[in-house]
């Protein structure tokens, strides 16, 4: 009777049926990408005199960044503007003192050419002016696009840089995701459709 005896039937593991939303998921890698962003470089290198901005500070268009020390340039400038101030003086002066006022209405071949000489050393010191204000303002820089700093190669002002030390500006709302989706798994997204974004440099953050 002992060996006769069945075996207890053994028990079924159950799950109680619930009404849940099916998922389907796909995962990809990819790239972020900026349309607008840029990266700002000083054409002519020196001290760095002024320091706007340090990483993640929030600019706007048009916005200083950062100065080189004009001194130099400012003296230089101001130097060609006195020595235009001269020459405009020289100018005027010898235009009155001429029975004529241009060369095409020169008397005579001397006085046509002490007339275009002096108008040469007059637009000679306008040019001048105008390089040592440009000099000046390459020693500013500015942002051309509203956005956030995502680069700055100095952290301090009253460093020597040179012109490839860089600042980088991207414009947070141009930014964009570039994936690619393998051919089995496009049909499985939509126009519109929600997706889940992980990057690198924050793991624990879900965008």
């Amino acid at each position: 009777i002992f060996f006769l005896r069945p075996k207890p039937p053994k028990p079924v593991p159950t799950q109680r049926v619930e009404k849940n939303d099916l998922i389907q998921t796909i995962s990809v890698t990819g790239d972020v990408d900026a349309e607008k962003d840029v990266e700002l470089k000083f054409e002519i290198g020196g001290k760095l005199q002024t320091l706007n901005i340090k990483k993640g500070d929030r600019v706007k268009k048009n916005q200083v960044i950062a100065t080189l020390d004009q001194a130099t340039a400012l003296k230089n400038l101001k130097t060609t503007l006195l020595n235009y101030s001269l020459q405009r003086n020289t100018f005027d002066q010898t235009v009155q003192s001429q029975p004529a006022h241009t060369p095409s209405d020169a008397l005579n071949e001397n006085m046509k050419k002490l007339l275009e000489n002096n108008q040469y050393n007059l637009d000679l010191a306008v040019n001048s002016v105008e390089l040592q204000d440009l000099a000046r303002q390459k020693s500013i820089l500015t942002t051309p696009i509203d956005g956030i700093v995502t680069r700055s190669d100095v952290k301090t002002a009253g460093i020597t840089i040179s012109t490839t030390t860089t600042f980088g500006v991207t414009d947070p709302n141009s930014l964009s995701f570039r994936m690619e989706v393998d051919e089995a798994d496009i049909s499985k997204v939509t126009e519109g459709q929600e997706v889940d974004v992980n990057l690198n440099a924050y793991p624990d953050e879900k965008l």
